[in-house]
């Protein structure tokens, strides 16, 4: 899960690059976008499975042993 937020990271990031193409990158990407971005990249999908695991353990952990989120 945690590839599908990095990849809209990395989209964002391309947005802004061909939306403003002479900015500065430090300016562009400062302190609050890396910040945002690994809160987004990490935190969001780990809340995920943690609220999934707590609510509805059954529907995370499968008979033979195996952990899967089922659809």
């Amino acid at each position: 899960m945690s590839v599908f937020t990095w990849m809209m990271v990395e989209g964002f990031s391309i947005f802004f690059i061909v939306l403003f193409p002479f900015q500065n990158r430090r300016k562009l990407f400062g302190k609050w976008f890396m910040v945002g971005a690994n809160v987004w990249g990490w935190l969001v999908p780990a809340l995920v499975i943690t609220f999934t695991t707590i609510f509805n353990l059954n529907m995370y952990k499968r008979p033979d042993g195996e952990c899967y989120i089922q659809p």
